[in-house]
């Protein structure tokens, strides 16, 4: 992804991760010598189910207001209690 001369772009992900916003699925950096554009993109869960998908946020947790169970894979187990079949993950 990043050569070594970029690792310092790793410590910026990780901060951007364990801080986001729960319904924040994509941060945009463009830099160079003359400016700074960060653009974002959130997406609510309601939002979600009006379009008829699922999608995790930046952490990779589903963005949602069922309750999900993940399998010890991270495998989405059961919403609401219903089994969710293997090819039905990661919508």
């Amino acid at each position: 992804m990043f050569s070594k001369n970029d690792d310092c772009m790793i410590p910026l992900i990780q901060y951007l991760r364990e801080h986001s916003d729960d319904t924040l699925v994509s941060v945009n950096i463009f830099i160079n010598a003359a400016e700074l554009i960060v653009t974002t993109e959130y997406k609510s869960a309601d939002d979600l189910e009006i379009e008829g998908i699922s999608m995790r946020n930046l952490r990779g947790e589903f963005i949602t207001n069922k309750e999900i169970k993940l399998d010890k894979n991270g495998n989405v187990k059961t919403i609401d209690n219903k089994t969710i079949h293997a090819d039905q993950n990661r919508g």
